[in-house]
């Protein structure tokens, strides 16, 4: 049971990145900062990756768009066994129980980079409204024996691969594919995905 747990929580994590974190997630520490920080670079994570909205989901003058958009930038979440956990959401924003991921133990410490990847409108708001996102996470560290992979589709109904039938996440939002390495398509064993 910790095992899915940890998993459901690590894929989660990245739906929040893009359709709304904020409302998602109780932070005890929640502060602005370079994402191109030492601690965040010591752990191969930085934003130089080509982004059509992200830092903020905002178009160069810093409005919020309207119209489709393609997105991708890189986040980190990390935790030990003591239940601390450090967030650095992608956009420069960082949550957590801790300040810096140097403040967790590093002798029970996981590390998952995600790669998020998304197309959709965002209606003049903050948070993805429709399209698709996808999630590509990998953890390392205690948690885990050996590195593991999850790569996670999201669909919007509106999405012509949405169906009723798909297990929901977010309001109108389900999951198509949620491969596990070693596992393959937990979300939808109907639709397997060679991993």
């Amino acid at each position: 049971m910790s095992y899915l747990k940890t998993t459901l929580s690590t894929i989660l994590l990245g739906l929040f990145l893009t359709i709304g974190c904020d409302s998602a997630v109780d932070s005890d520490v929640d502060q602005s900062t370079d994402t191109q920080n030492s601690t965040i670079a010591s752990h191969n994570v930085s934003n130089d990756i080509n982004s059509t909205v992200v830092r903020g989901h905002q178009t160069d003058d810093g409005s919020i768009p309207n119209g489709t958009v393609n997105g991708k930038y890189k986040a980190l979440y990390a935790w030990d066994a003591d239940g601390n956990w450090y967030f650095d959401l992608g956009d420069g924003r960082v949550q957590g129980s801790v300040g810096s991921i140097d403040e967790l133990d590093e002798s029970t410490l996981t590390v998952c980079d995600y790669v998020v990847i998304y197309r959709g409108d965002f209606e003049g708001t903050p948070f993805l409204a429709n399209g698709w996102i996808r999630n590509n996470i990998k953890c390392n560290g205690y948690a885990y024996d050996k590195a593991q992979t999850f790569n996670t589709l999201y669909v919007h109904e509106t999405d012509r691969r949405y169906s009723k039938d798909l297990e929901p996440i977010w309001g109108s939002w389900g999951i198509l594919v949620d491969t596990i390495g070693g596992v393959g398509n937990a979300a939808n064993p109907q639709h397997p995905v060679n991993n």
